[in-house]
């Protein structure tokens, strides 16, 4: 009883820390060529390292290569933490490639995401194009809980008063964005008293 207890306390301050900040670790392995159609065999290896060249450079994530397993609810996995992994596969129908991928928090096995899509499976630029866009979509807002207004995660870039992101514009003390109105001596806004030559405020 105690033991569950305290699994499901791990798994809830997991989730709750993934909100907070965001996800630490993105763990990669080979998309499933569920068709088995060899002509495809390449896209196993091509898929998950196109996702790793192209948001390695995003530095509040790690990208990293997991052994292919079977997320099972509550089964601790010691070599993978804080992170999400991503369990892709692609099958050929006809004419067509049908690509999807589910994402897993690895430490609840919770299924965070699901995106499906297909091409003509000639058409590479199709295929990279739309798994970068699910990617965008779905999976790096899992590791950034916020964005400023320049699009940059965590970043402390904040729109002014006049709407203009990291501007300079700030509103006066009557409520005006960049208006001349100040405190007075005796705290009033746009008031008249002034600092005589004696010190007082008058």
């Amino acid at each position: 009883m105690y033991r569950y207890l305290y699994i499901r306390l791990i798994l809830i301050a997991s989730f709750l820390l993934s909100i907070i900040f965001g996800y630490e670790n993105l763990y990669l392995m080979q998309f499933d060529n569920v068709s088995r159609d060899y002509q495809l065999d390449y896209l196993s290896e091509d898929l998950p390292e196109l996702i790793k060249d192209n948001f390695r450079g995003e530095d509040y994530l790690n990208i990293l290569y997991a052994p292919k397993i079977i997320p099972v609810l509550y089964e601790n996995n010691s070599s993978l933490n804080d992170g999400i992994l991503i369990n892709g596969k692609f099958i050929s129908s006809y004419d067509n490639i049908i690509i999807s991928f589910e994402a897993f928090d690895v430490n609840s096995w919770e299924k965070k995401a699901f995106r499906s899509y297909y091409c003509n499976i000639d058409d590479k630029e199709c295929i990279e194009n739309a798994l970068l866009v699910c990617i965008k979509e779905n999976i790096l807002p899992l590791f950034c809980p916020y964005y400023d207004c320049l699009g940059t995660c965590k970043g402390d870039a904040v729109k002014d008063c006049s709407g203009q992101c990291n501007g300079s514009a700030t509103k006066d003390c009557a409520g005006q964005c960049n208006g001349n109105a100040i405190i007075d001596c005796a705290g009033k806004c746009n008031g008249l008293a002034t600092i005589d030559n004696c010190g007082n405020c008058n």
